[in-house]
């Protein structure tokens, strides 16, 4: 089975060596493809302040 997560602004899906922004600022972390859709769904503000380092969607798994 291919474990795969979705960015939740654009909806695209992100495999085991794509990199993904992590927002874990809430109870459920909320996954993103990139610093531009972070900032899409947050707005220009808060959205580069929860944007952290990429990882990959294999490194996310083991954590």
């Amino acid at each position: 089975m291919i474990r795969f997560v979705r960015c939740e602004n654009c909806n695209k899906r992100l495999y085991g060596s794509d990199k993904l922004i992590v927002d874990k600022s809430s109870r459920v972390d909320v996954l993103f493809c990139s610093k531009r859709c972070i900032k899409q769904y947050y707005g220009d503000d808060l959205g580069s302040k929860l944007a952290t380092n990429p990882i990959t969607v294999n490194q996310y798994w083991e954590s």
